[in-house]
């Protein structure tokens, strides 16, 4: 071959899909001409890059769930989460407080948690299991 190999003829070398005698003779040109091995080894580095790395590289979803950005977000959301609910059991102990203080009862100096059962469960469990059902 004294000319440059056509783009067809250097597809099918590079696929395999020549006779014995049609690679012998593009294996020989190839040797005396840069221009064309360096198109077959654009053509490899090609299929390298597309088909060989894609396989090593982590999927989208694992590079999402394991980014720090990913991780930074779960963070705020769960301390934000923390906070509300802190909120909100700080607002019911103070509201225990204040109806006890309304009601006349003592005041209790150590709460350690919140006391959830208020005079509507008081009335329910009452006409549920009669006069014997202490609060």
């Amino acid at each position: 071959m004294s000319r440059h190999i056509d783009i067809e003829t250097l597809s099918k070398y590079f696929l395999n899909q020549l006779s014995r005698e049609e690679e012998t003779a593009v294996q020989e040109h190839l040797r005396s001409c840069p221009e064309c091995a360096g198109k077959l080894a654009s053509m490899r580095r090609l299929r390298r890059e597309f088909f060989e790395d894609a396989e090593k590289k982590p999927s989208v979803m694992f590079r999402i769930v394991h980014s720090g950005w990913t991780k930074a977000a779960a963070a705020v959301i769960l301390l934000a989460g923390i906070g509300f609910f802190t909120a909100e059991t700080v607002r019911n102990r103070e509201s225990i407080f204040e109806q006890n203080r309304i009601n006349g009862a003592e005041q209790q100096d150590n709460v350690l948690a919140v006391d959830t059962f208020d005079r509507e469960d008081s009335v329910y469990y009452r006409e549920k299991y009669g006069e014997d059902f202490k609060f």
